[in-house]
């Protein structure tokens, strides 16, 4: 007879072998190409607040388009 309830969780919060499984190590590459999929969606989003002018051959922001 336990005289908490709760002292499965406790033994399980204290415990030094975890219930669960350890991390995963994330390789170099894997970490390369995580690295490029945010700088790529970064950029994406960059690139297409803009919108290329054909008469000015440049850009110019989305907002001066409606104005």
């Amino acid at each position: 007879m336990t005289l908490f309830p709760s002292s499965h969780f406790l033994y399980t919060l204290f415990s030094s072998t975890p219930d669960y499984p350890p991390l995963p190590r994330f390789s170099l590459l894997t970490e390369g190409k995580m690295f490029f999929l945010i700088v790529h969606m970064f950029g994406e989003v960059i690139f297409y607040s803009y919108v290329f002018d054909t008469l000015k051959l440049g850009f110019q922001p989305i907002a001066t388009l409606f104005r």
